[in-house]
């Protein structure tokens, strides 16, 4: 999920809630990801799953996600793991995510290690492509 808050400031309106990964993950350390992402249980449905990784994650409470996030649609793609996924590298990793959004009309508390990101300031990550996962660019 990747949420918003509004922001007319912004040159685009909105401003991304998102986290940098702690440096001691095992996995992506110290990269940015989704605002919330997470592993689906056997059987889970794929919103009760973003449900709980909310709470998990974000500390959102679970009225809030209820009431605000929207699904998006679903994202399906494979790609060659690196050194920084952990594990085994040069192994073909399919994936398939289900997307959401939840927008804020503006910034209701502080929570996480969470940054406020304006577009532009995504948009110079991505061209040097050092500090994003790579699953993340599609959300």
């Amino acid at each position: 999920m990747t949420a918003y808050v509004s922001s007319p400031e912004s040159n685009y309106g909105m401003k991304i809630w998102v986290p940098r990964r702690a440096k001691a993950k095992q996995t992506y350390p110290g990269m940015l990801d989704n605002t919330v992402a997470g592993g689906m249980a056997t059987g889970e449905d794929s919103y009760e799953c973003l449900v709980r990784e909310s709470e998990e994650e974000a500390s959102l409470p679970e009225k809030v996600v209820r009431e605000r996030v929207k699904a998006v649609g679903q994202v399906t793609y494979m790609y060659v793991r690196n050194e920084k996924a952990g594990g085994e590298s040069g192994l073909i990793q399919p994936e398939c995510k289900s997307t959401y959004i939840l927008i804020f009309p503006c910034c209701p508390w502080q929570f996480g290690p969470f940054e406020m990101r304006t577009f532009e300031t995504d948009l110079m990550v991505l061209q040097v492509n050092t500090s994003t996962i790579s699953n993340c660019l599609s959300m």
